[in-house]
């Protein structure tokens, strides 16, 4: 009897829904104005505040809805542990202004406060400026050198594995890579000239290739004639074009790596994340072939697509801005005058947006948490209006939230008309064909172009442009 009995309660618990039997975890959700919070596969909604019961350890997807009278703002900085695309600031906002012309910027704490600081090169009186974040969107002016005769490129690094941010720039006229080493507190001092025989790099981008402790040199190179008058003129010029690893020796000596195979003469590069597990793929923009072209690393060797074009593009930056563990891509076109974002999905796919239109070139591009509200946003510089701008990251777009315990997720809503802009959902054109070489495919879906409008406005400008733009 007691065996039947026990036959028959095991048949009851292991028929029971897994529901039942899996442990929950309280997901309370905060609706400060009027909106709604749709939790997505769980065919659950909120328009105020509530709580429901989620299967412990699941992850969940918020996404809002807004009312005619209410906007959505922000989710609460700590509510999400990542996301799907943002919302961004449509307003561009002026950074800092300079007296030559902004050719490179980039960002990190080179004081150790905290924040997020500021370091440019430009054109034509060659400069390396620093600047401090004091805080709130402003800097200060640090320390101003005019060591490079023509600086082309930059990049920022723990060279010396001190714990330190330094500096190393490319002298493209005297061929050489000079690299100003952080004292720890923000100050700085050129150190050291690093010249590599036959070559004569225009930009460089740093990382342990071989993972031996030291840092590496990815350098582009070619030759042009830069003191043409317009760059068109120089990117006619051009001839030659290389990309190279060298890595590093010690003691400033550097030794040939890889030659990667190209036509492509970079502007800039940056080297990271961008498909896979390798972290060691290849972004650059080739000016001369008016495309961004990424190199992704396999277990034999790169494989080159083209995965954004436009006219002469010119900066690139890569990052998560939606902190969902994918990197994104942000490029600039200079005579497209268009900064561009193309947000990666965790199936691979890539939204591509115009974030901003500008009315002059543009060169430089990054991403740095200027206003500090825990999100990324969008920097870029304007050549020929001597400014660094930058539009706001609001908030994260949908929030994704790990239920391994009770959590609390705050939805902040505003009275005032929804406006479709801020979410910068412009449909791009179709895909461009993948136009990966060695026989192989890149696996971006849908490699995108980025639809670029004022196509006119464009033309008209041109006579201007051909005048008044200088690399």
């Amino acid at each position: 009897m007691k065996i039947k009995s026990f036959l028959i309660l095991s048949t009851i618990f292991t028929n029971l829904p897994i529901a039942v039997l899996a442990q929950e975890a309280t997901l309370t959700l905060e609706i400060n104005g009027k909106g709604k919070v749709d939790i997505e596969s769980h065919n659950i909604f909120c328009t105020e505040t509530c709580q429901q019961q989620i299967t412990s350890n699941s992850v969940v997807s918020l996404n809002f809805e807004e009312t005619p009278e209410y906007q959505f703002s922000h989710w609460e900085p700590g509510s999400c542990d990542a996301g799907e695309e943002v919302l961004l600031n449509p307003d561009k906002k002026q950074l800092i202004a300079q007296e030559f012309r902004p050719k490179e910027v980039a960002f990190a704490d080179f004081n150790g406060d905290g924040l997020q600081d500021i370091a440019t090169i430009s054109l034509f009186i060659s400069q390396l400026t620093v600047s401090f974040s004091i805080g709130d969107g402003q800097y200060q002016l640090a320390q101003t050198f005019s060591d490079p005769i023509y600086s082309s490129s930059m990049a920022t690094a723990d060279w010396e594995g001190d714990g330190d941010t330094d500096i190393l720039v490319v002298d493209y006229k005297a061929n050489a890579i000079l690299s100003y080493i952080n004292d720890g507190n923000g100050n700085f001092a050129l150190t050291d000239v690093i010249e590599i025989e036959n070559e004569r790099p225009y930009s460089l981008a740093i990382a342990d290739i071989n993972q031996d402790g030291l840092n590496d040199l990815l350098l582009g190179s070619f030759n042009a004639n830069v003191s043409a008058n317009s760059l068109r003129d120089i990117i006619t010029s051009v001839n030659g074009p290389s990309l190279r690893w060298y890595t590093n020796q010690g003691d400033n000596q550097f030794s040939l790596y890889q030659d990667i195979p190209t036509e492509g003469a970079f502007f800039k590069l940056a080297v990271g994340k961008l498909t896979g597990s390798s972290q060691f793929d290849i972004v650059g923009t080739a000016i001369n072939l008016n495309k961004v072209l990424a190199y992704r690393l396999t277990a034999s060797d790169y494989i080159e697509s083209t995965i954004f074009a436009d006219n002469y593009v010119y900066g690139v930056a890569l990052g998560d801005i939606d902190q969902n563990n994918k990197t994104d891509v942000l490029v600039t076109s200079y005579y497209g005058q268009a900064v561009g974002l193309l947000t990666q999905h965790q199936n691979g796919s890539f939204t591509a947006n115009i974030i901003h239109q500008a009315e002059d070139g543009l060169t430089s591009v990054s991403f740095a948490d200027i206003d500090t509200n825990g999100i990324d946003d969008i920097v870029w510089g304007e050549f020929d209006n001597r400014v660094v701008n930058w539009i706001p990251a609001n908030s994260l777009k949908t929030c994704v939230v790990n239920m391994n315990s009770n959590r609390t997720v705050v939805a902040n809503f505003i009275e005032g008309t929804p406006d479709d802009t801020t979410n910068n959902n412009i449909t791009p054109p179709p895909p461009l064909q993948d136009q990966s070489s060695s026989g192989g495919s890149y696996g971006l879906s849908g490699l995108l172009i980025l639809a670029i409008y004022g196509y006119r406005k464009r033309l008209i400008k041109n006579a201007k442009l051909m005048i008044k733009s200088f690399l």
